[in-house]
């Protein structure tokens, strides 16, 4: 358990850093926006269960030792440095990009402006993008192979359930001016998908 409270090393003050903007972002950044048409809020809920479970699986196994790489730091450790970093880089700049229209939930309104710019000219969804990142960098950080897996597998299936849903609501009450948006960007994953 020591292992977890390392402050003399940069790397876990810099862990400990970004894993508090990340908590910080529910006081900074609170969900103002109230679609007036449609909204859905139970993905909300299975997101933040996955990532917690994710978190306490990932920290569980590696104070036990289990499925994690000998050396340190690892590979995954030092792709973490990035990834972590990143993750909450775009967190956060998709909020202020989508300002008033940010909200944890999926709701949406005819009147919804479709934000074009920033992390937006490119992917449809980079807040999920930044979760991903966040969420499987934890235990990249702890050099936890086995649940870097399971985390990429597990919130890429639940965000991509979560992109489905936000986009087919989002078509039935912007219409064609949403489906022409959407045809111009990538979904999740610049270049790829």
């Amino acid at each position: 358990m020591a292992f977890l409270f390392q402050f003399d090393r940069p790397s876990f003050i810099m862990f400990y850093l970004i894993t508090i903007l990340w908590i910080a972002e529910f006081l900074i950044f609170p969900s103002s926006y109230k679609g007036k048409d449609k909204n859905e809020t139970k993905s909300f809920l299975i997101i933040m269960a996955a990532v917690v479970i994710s978190h306490i699986l990932s920290i569980s196994f590696s104070v036990l030792g289990w499925f994690t790489l000998e050396k340190d730091p690892s590979i995954l450790t030092l792709i973490s440095y990035v990834t972590y970093p990143l993750g909450l880089l775009f967190r956060y700049v998709s909020i202020i990009y989508l300002g008033q229209h940010f909200t944890r939930d999926v709701e949406v309104s005819n009147t919804q402006e479709l934000v074009s710019k920033g992390p937006y000219r490119l992917l449809r969804h980079p807040l999920y993008l930044g979760l991903m990142l966040l969420t499987v960098s934890v235990p990249m950080f702890f050099g936890n192979w086995f649940m870097t897996i399971m985390s990429f597998i597990s919130m890429f299936v639940i965000l991509n359930h979560r992109m489905t849903i936000e986009e087919n609501m989002m078509e039935d009450v912007i219409g064609d001016a949403y489906v022409t948006w959407k045809e111009q960007r990538y979904r999740f994953i610049p270049y790829i998908y």
